[in-house]
């Protein structure tokens, strides 16, 4: 299904059909497959701290299905670099991006 799917949505759309597919019980390497497939469209976007919910997102999404060693990337996660990109995230994706930075074993004084 994510094959299909993916191509005609956007990555936020695509990451939202795999946060509900981890919950449904999706398989993981379809949900792996999708994850991988959102992370290639955000590296190829020309300004990826635009779409900061996304990348927040995919790092969530990542965390849960314990893929952040392969998903991360430091182009990604340079997006909470610059400016005031958390501070633009809900509490609720805030809180959920910290702890799958931290278990990425990113510095809490990038984060904060």
């Amino acid at each position: 299904m994510f094959s299909r799917v993916k191509a005609r949505l956007s990555p936020g759309s695509t990451l939202s059909l795999i946060l509900d597919g981890i919950k449904a019980g999706v398989s993981r390497e379809a949900l792996t497959d999708a994850l991988s497939w959102v992370g290639c469209q955000l590296l190829k976007e020309d300004q990826p701290s635009t779409h900061s919910k996304d990348v927040a997102t995919y790092f969530v999404a990542a965390h849960e299905l314990v893929f952040l060693n392969t998903a991360s990337h430091h182009v990604l996660i340079g997006v909470f670099q610059r400016g005031k990109t958390i501070e633009l995230l809900s509490t609720h994706l805030a809180a959920h991006l910290f702890a799958a930075m931290c278990a990425l074993g990113v510095g809490d004084r990038l984060l904060l």
